[in-house]
């Protein structure tokens, strides 16, 4: 999950305002352990008491689906294991690394007892991480990872490598291994679309009788990928397959094969399992997605945060976590045992 597009609004840090682009969360009880409040696009918010303090959760977008199933898996771990959860972030796409960093600050400056990030970008991240480590607030990267990973104290991820390769066998196997592909990407410098792009390149070379044509930056837009991938379609005629690494990518791709009358001809694999890639697999527009398991990734990351504030260090591997992911069809879409993979846009409380 990544995004890409702008707006404005406010994030309030105990009557203190930080003016950023699109936040609108407020925490409460700055410096306090005793409550805390999580609010995402408009949403839902929750007041609680507990003995262990507050975790923060910030994300590079609050009203993404994945980060809602994300945060939704680590509140109900936080809330076994008696501690605050919070939800901070960009309201809307579009805001700039540094707009994350800003609320990484300002969420920092209320001395939570952990933070867990899901960076937007893995350079711009690392100077607050620093700081964060200079304060002793223990940092566990969720979903992506920042470029100096010595300063966590965890990181859990997909096997987002492991992705892209399974989608390009995905579109190798439903075309005997023959014929052109793209990629609908994102900008460079995000630790899980990198992955995803390289496994992706790395398997398709494995068929000589494949050729990755291009791979377009659509910026975390959809009707961007839209677009782009309409003009891959005209250029390359022996195209059958395209690659989206995130959401808006799939969906756009699969929108521009529908509109040219080429669903079943065209393969389109997405990453990700939002209500929309969801939509699209089951009336064909999609072959398959890759579903990453992200409330399992959020309770993991809450329990190395307390593991650390506990006293279990060694619980912690230093190596990353990761979790592997779900490949959804047209075959097994229905099947109501895959339903807990499908990411939700209710923000739990």
């Amino acid at each position: 999950m990544f995004q890409f597009r702008t707006n404005r609004g406010r994030l309030e840090v105990c009557g203190a305002a930080l003016t950023a682009l699109a936040v609108g969360i407020t925490l409460a009880a700055c410096g306090s352990s005793s409550s805390s409040t999580a609010s995402a696009g408009g949403g839902s918010s929750a007041t609680s008491d507990s003995a262990g303090g507050t975790i923060v959760y910030v994300t590079s977008l609050t009203t993404e689906p994945f980060d809602i199933t994300l945060y939704d898996g680590a509140l109900a771990e936080a809330k076994k294991l008696g501690y605050n959860l919070s939800f901070q972030g960009p309201q809307q796409a579009g805001a700039s690394p540094t707009v994350e960093a800003s609320i990484f600050r300002a969420v920092l400056a209320t001395k939570p007892k952990a933070i867990l990030l899901q960076p937007s970008n893995k350079d711009a991240m690392v100077a607050p991480v620093q700081e964060a480590e200079a304060a002793g607030v223990p940092v566990i990267t969720v979903d992506g990872t920042i470029s100096n990973t010595s300063m966590l104290t965890a990181q859990v991820t997909s096997n987002d490598y492991q992705g892209g390769e399974i989608a390009a066998e995905t579109i190798a196997k439903a075309h005997n291994f023959k014929g052109d592909v793209a990629v609908e990407q994102v900008p460079p410098g995000i630790t899980p679309t990198d992955l995803r792009l390289a496994g992706f390149e790395a398997q398709i070379r494995k068929y000589p009788d494949m050729k990755l044509v291009a791979v377009e930056n659509g910026e975390g837009e959809e009707t961007l990928s839209e677009a782009q991938a309409r003009s891959v379609l005209l250029g390359y005629p022996n195209l059958v397959g395209f690659f989206g690494t995130n959401e808006e990518g799939g969906v756009g791709a699969g929108v521009a094969v529908q509109a040219a009358g080429k669903e079943g001809k065209i393969t389109v694999v997405g990453f990700d399992a939002e209500p929309a890639e969801i939509s699209q697999l089951k009336t064909g527009v999609l072959s398959a997605i890759i579903a990453q398991q992200a409330g399992a990734e959020g309770k993991q990351a809450v329990e190395y945060a307390v593991d650390d504030l506990t006293g279990k260090k060694s619980a912690i591997p230093q190596s990353p976590f990761v979790i592997p992911n779900v490949v959804v069809s047209a075959q097994n879409v229905n099947d109501p045992s895959i339903d807990q993979y499908f990411y939700t846009t209710q923000l739990n409380t």
